[in-house]
């Protein structure tokens, strides 16, 4: 329907007078405003309408949705990685049930960080392959993939040590905590290392280097007086607890740098990743 348009001609023979009336009869008219008790009542009806804010998640409730993807994640780590972290400790138990020259301390101390330093090839190789772009393009957020990654080859490598560890001081007389401390203590200082080196350097070679350093330190440590190397096993318990509050403290650091540079906590999922 077609709006009328609006003569305002018709208004030119209005006088001043006949202003002042209108002007006089609008000031009388009042309006009536509401009282406080009615504007609450209103607010308060109109309140069920208003769309709530989405809830923080807690944060058991981020670590379920995060070992959810981890299960998913695990189809696709590649089965040599869990080959060779098995291998790796198969050999160390038979080297020490037919060598009992060897001192079970220091076994676990050199095996400990190996497979999860091999662990951080299965990380960051779509980073390392230039893949991160398609990662980062799909509905699961490269962060979401990275940290699921790193759940489940880090409660791998614990599970394994920790068998290690049972089976160990089931056939030699070791004091299992103190056997439990001397391999998580290396484990995730050097984890920590390696975690901060693979972030540093966008290399397939940073692990090579990170093997090759580790062994070149314990083939030093072996050349070194037995006295020292009883010394550096009998060390005080705080003090592997130290080295490993230390080695947490330093992944955690990288891992939420990490998450601050790359993910943000809302959006989508878990995570969501800033573009």
């Amino acid at each position: 329907m077609k709006k009328e348009k609006i003569d305002f001609d018709i208004y030119e023979d209005i006088t001043e007078n006949e202003l002042d009336e209108l002007w006089s009869m609008m000031d009388s008219y009042t309006v009536e405003y509401p009282d406080e008790e009615e504007i609450d009542n209103t607010i308060n009806e109109l309140r069920q309408y208003v769309p709530e804010k989405e809830k923080e998640e807690y944060f058991i409730d981020r670590f379920h949705y995060l070992l959810n993807k981890s299960m998913i994640e695990i189809s696709f780590i590649s089965k040599p990685f869990w080959i060779m972290s098995f291998i790796l400790f198969i050999m160390g138990l038979i080297t020490m049930y037919f060598n009992k020259y060897i001192n079970p301390y220091l076994l676990a101390m050199v095996i400990s960080p190996l497979p999860f330093t091999f662990g951080l090839i299965e990380i960051f190789k779509s980073r390392d392959k230039g893949m991160m772009e398609i990662e980062m393009s799909c509905k699961t957020s490269y962060g979401e993939v990275l940290l699921s990654k790193l759940t489940i080859i880090g409660f791998y490598n614990i599970v394994l040590n920790t068998i290690f560890s049972l089976i160990i001081s089931s056939i030699s007389n070791v004091d299992f905590l103190r056997l439990t401390l001397i391999w998580f203590a290396p484990f995730t200082f050097i984890s920590g290392i390696s975690l901060w080196l693979s972030m540093k350097i966008k290399s397939s070679y940073t692990m090579t280097i990170i093997v090759s350093i580790w062994i070149g330190m314990i083939g030093t440590l072996l050349n070194t007086p037995y006295e020292l190397i009883e010394r550096i096993l009998w060390m005080n318990i705080t003090i592997y607890i130290g080295i490993s509050i230390l080695g947490i403290s330093m992944s955690f650091i990288q891992i939420r740098s990490f998450i601050r540079k790359n993910i943000s906590h809302k959006g989508r999922g878990l995570f969501e990743v800033n573009y």
